[in-house]
């Protein structure tokens, strides 16, 4: 009886085991921990950017920003701002490895809309990747035009 039981709780586990994904292509949770980067929610506003742009999106469209990191680089802050709370939109952004990491939306740090996303990045081991960092922005739920403004900070 016992040799059958070690038997059924060795094959659950293997099962429970393959199921379980070795990684997944888009990281959604705030205070997440992913392959060396800590991304969590950001409390403050960002001042002082060394990288910021301003543009317009309406309802479905996706607006795509870029911003090179340098290399030695530890962590980053990342804030979307817009005008008006009835409005809902969304970022993902890209490492330069190709790592997807989103979708973050102003429910991220808050229970009530703000109408700011900010979100924190930092190295968990040493440096963040190097490069050409993407952020998109999308009109998930809009009504006419919003003006956008994206800033980012290294550091």
């Amino acid at each position: 009886m016992k040799k059958g039981f070690a038997f059924l709780f060795a094959i659950v586990c293997l099962i429970a085991f393959c199921m379980v994904p070795a990684s997944a292509a888009t990281v959604d949770a705030a205070d997440t921990v992913d392959n060396d980067l800590i991304i969590s929610a950001l409390d403050i506003p960002v001042y002082g950017p060394k990288g910021s742009a301003t543009g317009t999106i309406v309802q479905g469209e996706r607006k795509t920003y870029s911003y090179v990191v340098q290399p030695g680089e530890t962590e980053m802050d990342i804030q979307v701002t817009w005008s008006s709370t009835s409005n809902n939109l969304g970022l993902y952004f890209t490492s330069p490895t190709g790592r997807i990491y989103g979708e973050y939306n102003d429910y991220s740090e808050s229970p009530t809309p703000n109408a700011r996303i900010s979100v924190h990045v930092e190295s968990a081991g040493a440096v963040l990747p190097a490069g050409t960092w993407l952020f998109d922005i999308t009109g998930k739920s809009v009504s006419g035009t919003e003006t956008i403004t994206l800033i980012v900070n290294t550091y």
